[in-house]
């Protein structure tokens, strides 16, 4: 049992291999809507919530504590920015690019001359490139023919989001620090709006007065940020993990609890299996950081190979569209990722 801020201050921790496997989580969710069963997935019969949405939430309550952690750490908001920028745009850029040029290309049942004079295609690469517009899922004739027709990449909707919360908090921290806020102060604001955005996630999904997931990623990601500031407070116990673990296993057959639990409790143990586990399972922070190049591949991959191969298996459908992805996800990392990555050190010409 120790504190949270004691397993700071070093990169050999699990959240790559936690991140990855949240990645592996939405591919094996949007299989079954993609290949036309939705309604079996096994968590989405139990508890009316697929592990595609769980795979979100860890995703934003792990961004939410490492970004607010990028940004006090150094308390440069240039670096702050550039990271962001070059951790997000140049995957995003190349996967988009790829995604109009090649497959669409390949996939459209529309004439290339058709394909590429139609604004629906260019409204597609700018704004999914750019993210600030929300996204676009159509392109011209591509995917018509599959169970989930006409979607390319539907995987992308969260990324506009995440990118509002690393304004939101910026701005935030921007602010504090303008009004020079001591550190308490500091830590109240971050509670009060973590709270806040939980208790409305919470209240929305047993009345859903709003039918919108934003409450929801909003208040991972703030959540997260909060547990960041408290981190001298946060005690990560063996006792308290386990208690809240069962407690979610449990609600399972009883679903109307279920959810007010899980989303109290995904927090502290997101932030338990990053920190805590060691040992062997450390070796995958050696492989590389897959997580996002499988976020933003998986789907179109997945939709590609329906269109190929209608008649496949479901379980072959979900090994090969891992394969590819995991390829392309690898290939992203190695060639792109983690070279873009050494731009956030760059000084600008005025510094």
């Amino acid at each position: 049992m120790s504190k949270l801020t004691n397993y700071l201050g070093t990169r050999d921790n699990n959240c790559n291999l936690i991140r990855f496997m949240a990645a592996v989580l939405v591919l094996y969710s949007h299989s079954f809507d993609l290949y036309g069963m939705g309604g079996d997935e096994p968590l989405v019969r139990q508890v009316k919530m697929s592990l595609g949405s769980l795979a979100v939430d860890i995703f934003f309550v792990t961004s939410g504590f490492l970004i607010a952690g990028s940004y006090y750490n150094r308390n440069d908001m240039r670096f702050f920015i550039r990271a962001r920028v070059v951790r997000i745009f140049p995957a995003l850029l190349v996967a988009t690019f790829l995604t109009v040029c090649v497959l669409g290309v390949c996939f459209t049942t529309c004439s290339l001359g058709e394909y590429f004079t139609d604004f629906e295609t260019y409204k597609y690469w700018y704004k999914n490139s750019l993210l600030i517009f929300n996204v676009k899922y159509f392109l011209p004739g591509v995917f018509e023919s599959v169970p989930y027709s006409g979607v390319v990449n539907g995987s992308l909707w969260t990324l506009p989001y995440e990118l509002k919360c690393y304004i939101i908090l910026a701005l935030l921290a921007y602010c504090l620090l303008r009004f020079k806020a001591n550190v308490k102060a500091q830590k109240l604001v971050y509670l009060v709006v973590g709270v806040g955005l939980l208790l409305v996630a919470i209240t929305d999904h047993y009345f859903d007065y709003t039918g919108s997931r934003s409450y929801r990623l909003f208040a991972m990601f703030f959540g997260g940020a909060s547990l960041y500031m408290w981190r001298d407070h946060v005690v990560l116990s063996h006792w308290v993990f386990g208690i809240l673990m069962v407690s979610c296993l449990a609600l399972l057959w009883y679903a109307p609890m279920f959810e007010g639990v899980y989303l109290i409790a995904i927090f502290y143990l997101v932030l338990y299996l990053t920190y805590v586990p060691s040992g062997s399972v450390r070796l995958f922070n050696k492989v590389g950081d897959y997580s996002y190049g499988l976020y933003i591949y998986a789907f179109p991959v997945q939709q590609s190979v329906l269109a190929l191969h209608p008649d496949i298996s479901f379980v072959n459908f979900c090994i090969i569209a891992f394969l590819i992805t995991f390829t392309l996800a690898c290939l992203s990392w190695h060639l792109l990722e983690k070279r873009c990555l050494k731009f956030r050190y760059v000084k600008s010409m005025a510094g």
